[in-house]
């Protein structure tokens, strides 16, 4: 029996990538569904969005709560099965991994298996990458421990926090270059939001709000 809950938690390539060189220790997610214009206030892992004068519905933190129990989030990113046997790797996963898994963000290859592009297109017998969200928990490779969960919304995420969220080391260089000015980190982290959520209404300009989540990588 374990003394704490797990929950999956999707991350593109470039997360994958700034988790493990330790860069990235926060990551943020939208409310759903997203509470009316300046009615809601922060409570920790809750939110209350307020029906006039009255508290109405409560949005629950999907990273858990730090303050009532440990929580783990596993990471599921974009894998592929080498040496597939009916999936028979599993049992080996923790000795072996390396001999039936691959992991996207490790390579950025097209195709995984050191294919070429070209003689993989279109051949079927070619391996393919398999989506995140098709992810089992026994090919995750990164859990990650939350430490603290808060709401805001999106337009008050500052510097320290974009930093923490990943910010490549050129946007963090830049800063030297351009005095005290912060336009290349807020620019990094505008665009990686939008990319993600503008097309779903939520881009940076909506000031969405949002989940945010620190955490510490413990595999």
């Amino acid at each position: 029996m374990t003394d704490h809950s797990e929950r999956p938690i999707l991350m593109d390539g470039l997360s994958i990538t700034s988790i493990l060189d330790g860069s990235k220790t926060q990551t943020r997610r939208p409310v759903k569904p997203q509470p009316p214009p300046n009615s809601p206030w922060d409570a920790g892992s809750r939110l209350f969005v307020l029906n006039g004068s009255q508290l109405g519905v409560i949005r629950r933190c999907p990273f858990g709560n730090p303050a009532t129990g440990e929580t783990h989030l596993w990471v599921r990113e974009t894998f592929a099965v080498l040496n597939d046997d009916e999936w028979g790797w599993t049992e080996y996963a923790n000795e072996n991994r390396g001999d039936y898994l691959e992991y996207r963000a490790d390579s950025g290859n097209p195709y995984p298996g050191d294919w070429p592009a070209d003689e993989a297109r279109g051949n079927p017998d070619a391996p393919k990458w398999r989506p995140s969200i098709h992810m089992p928990r026994t090919a995750c490779r990164i859990t990650l421990r939350v430490k603290r969960v808060w709401a805001h919304q999106i337009h008050k995420t500052d510097l320290e926090d974009i930093i923490a969220e990943g910010c490549p080391v050129r946007e963090k260089l830049a800063i030297g270059f351009l005095g005290d000015s912060p336009s290349m980190i807020e620019g990094w982290f505008m665009g990686r939001w939008d990319a993600i959520y503008a097309s779903r209404g939520l881009g940076f300009y909506d000031n969405a709000w949002v989940w945010a989540c620190e955490f510490e990588r413990i595999t």
